[in-house]
């Protein structure tokens, strides 16, 4: 490339270039001028703010082919790192089908070796895996898979670190609560902190108080499960946070109690959590301490990415080898960033001094908080990374139609006073629509319940009743006729997604896999598609599993206050952690742009309530549903 070239005519030759010359699966690679700005810039350290559907993963794909194909640089001289497998698997395997002039980017290898979902490479010639130390990664690789690499592959960790816990890691804390609740003051701070005790209670007779209590009264499983599950997001979360801190996770939990007003159900909660903590690490780390069923786990994915940290910056032998090679380091979905992460990062950065950083995310889609993901990382990037520190963005949305666009930017607009660019590239204008179920016209026989008997809507009263096992509210069958009625409508567009805030509706506590199965029999039993259409065209998830996909039709379901946004009286307990009420409320609302920014032609939101009240309120002009 030629140099003293003015930018824009950089950034021109580049996009002819790769329009020319770069193509995928045959079609040429076409970029627009913010992701081609965003591929050639060589600053040390680069953010990309990419708004949804702009093109995150096509311009980290294309960044990759910049460098190898334009700059020369090897394909292990780049890592990119990912947060998932999936994620990984989908980049490695675009690589592997890019061309550059009609020849392969990559040396995909293909009669030898084959792209795990990690993005680990095994050679699987003779019909077996070879020694770890043969192992390599594909350019992209999840961050666990690469700690795994460094722990198990160059210092052999594998057979001191045992099996790692990955799902049944909530099992495994489970255990732990059952044995703290063997012992009589562990059982009585539990029970009162679950029943809900008085905040005033002395902590001695809350100990004397609710061990008695404790003995005689007990809790449900309900109440155990529940309670595991919080404390399992508290290990996760300090973690996430703390792990490769200088101090203890309880001295950084007396220095919060005692600088905070904090009342006593949140110092008690903190208490039970630091104990857990405690206990999580020594049954898992220490033989002779293992849990019964757990015997063969000695780790966990945060505890490998915590040691490969601190391995790196010991620069042991053969990981200092193989990282010193390392130019660039590319991290997709920046925003759910933390500082166990972070710690990785600039443990790699200690070996491969000169590596160049770029990091591509959305703070507008920061939703995985709970998991212990922290916002500010992306916010403040240049706090973190201060040296030659350049931001950039990729603001025009390929995936959704006007309409959509329009109202998703209106919402963050007047949620979150965010006003940063954000456009769409679609000709065709979209729509977005609000529907108010309680509207809705319902008439059915209410008379001869369990006969079959006529009336209009009778077959919305059936599916209500076939889900819910009894006599259903009117409200309920209303629901029920507009999910359908908007599926009828817009089936011939192609794939809709439904998507809920949780798992558990509250239209008469239906689960979503409910709600799914009484709306694929009613479509069924109206003709509208047969139940195999169905599954292979309508699917029904939470908000928070549809991060990254996307449908031709959307509907957001109970898009009402106490559903999305709702205040959540466990929010406070967290508050070690950076946990307010505020900040679980932009959460929430990131949550929904998420949810709404899925649609790629026709957005539905259900909601219950007046137009002025919860999140309906930021969203501005929007068409209303006429039956």
């Amino acid at each position: 490339m030629r140099k003293n070239m003015k930018h824009s005519d950089k950034i021109l030759e580049v996009q002819r270039w790769f329009a020319r010359s770069v193509t995928y699966e045959g079609e040429p690679y076409v970029m627009d001028v913010e992701q081609t700005a965003a591929v050639i810039d060589d600053s040390r350290n680069t953010i990309i703010v990419a708004r949804a559907g702009s093109g995150k993963t096509r311009t980290i794909v294309a960044k990759i082919v910049y460098l190898i194909a334009k700059l020369g640089l090897k394909p292990d001289e780049i890592i990119a790192f990912v947060f998932n497998a999936n994620a990984a698997k989908e980049i490695n395997e675009r690589l592997s089908k890019m061309r550059v002039d009609g020849k392969p980017i990559m040396d995909d290898g293909a009669e030898r070796a084959k792209v795990d979902l990690d993005g680990v490479r095994r050679d699987v010639s003779e019909g077996k895996n070879r020694d770890l130390k043969a192992v390599r990664m594909g350019v992209a690789t999840t961050f666990h898979a690469f700690a795994r690499r460094i722990v198990y592959d160059f210092c052999g960790g594998r057979d001191k670190c045992g099996k790692i816990l990955a799902g049944e890691k909530e099992s495994y804390i489970l255990e732990i609560v059952r044995r703290m609740m063997r012992e009589g003051e562990w059982l009585a701070r539990i029970v009162w902190f679950v029943k809900g005790g008085g905040v005033d209670d002395a902590w001695g007779e809350i100990v004397d108080k609710y061990g008695r209590v404790a003995e005689t009264v007990g809790l449900s499983n309900e109440e155990v499960l529940r309670f595991a599950k919080m404390m399992t997001q508290f290990v996760n979360r300090a973690q996430q946070k703390y792990l490769n801190g200088e101090k203890s996770l309880r001295e950084v939990a007396d220095e919060y109690l005692n600088s905070n007003k904090v009342d006593e159900r949140e110092r008690v909660f903190v208490g039970l959590g630091v104990e857990c903590f405690k206990r999580y690490h020594w049954y898992l780390l220490d033989a002779k301490r293992k849990i019964w069923g757990f015997e063969e786990y000695g780790t966990d994915f945060n505890l490998i990415v915590s040691w490969a940290s601190k391995l790196i910056a010991l620069q042991r032998d053969g990981v200092k080898e193989w990282l010193t090679k390392k130019k660039y380091i590319l991290i997709d979905e920046y925003q759910d960033f933390s500082q166990l992460f972070l710690a990785a990062v600039r443990a790699v950065r200690i070996v491969a001094k000169d590596a160049k950083l770029f990091v591509v995310g959305d703070d507008l889609q920061a939703i995985n908080r709970f998991a212990g993901s922290e916002v500010e990382y992306f916010k403040e990037f240049e706090k973190y990374f201060t040296d030659e520190a350049k931001r950039l963005e990729i603001t025009t949305n390929y995936r959704c139609d006007k309409e959509v666009v329009r109202v998703a930017r209106k919402f963050m607009m007047k949620a979150m006073n965010e006003r940063g660019e954000f456009r769409a590239k679609a000709r065709r204008s979209g729509k977005v629509v609000l529907v108010n179920p309680r509207m809705m016209e319902c008439e059915y026989a209410v008379m001869n319940y369990d006969k079959r008997v006529s009336g209009r809507d009778d077959v919305y009263r059936q599916a209500a009743r076939r889900i819910i096992g009894r006599v259903p509210k009117m409200t309920t069958v209303k629901y029920i006729k507009i999910l359908v009625e908007i599926i009828k409508k817009n089936c011939r567009l192609g794939d809709i997604l439904l998507l809920h805030r949780n798992n558990e509706t509250n239209i008469e506590g239906v689960s979503l896999v409910k709600l799914s199965n009484g709306l694929k029999w009613a479509l069924a039993q109206l003709e509208v598609m047969s139940e195999k259409e169905y599954d292979m065209q309508v699917r029904l998830m939470t908000m928070h599993k549809s991060k990254g996909l996307e449908a031709n039709v959307v509907i957001i379901l109970e898009a009402d206050e106490g559903v999305i946004p709702k205040t959540h009286p466990d929010t406070q307990l967290y508050g070690m952690f950076g946990e307010t009420e505020e900040v679980a409320l932009d959460d929430q609302k990131r949550l929904f742009y998420v949810a709404m920014t899925r649609a790629k032609r026709r957005l539905y939101i259900i909601h219950d309530d007046v137009d002025g009240v919860g999140f309906i309120k930021y969203l501005g002009r929007v068409e209303k549903w006429e039956a």
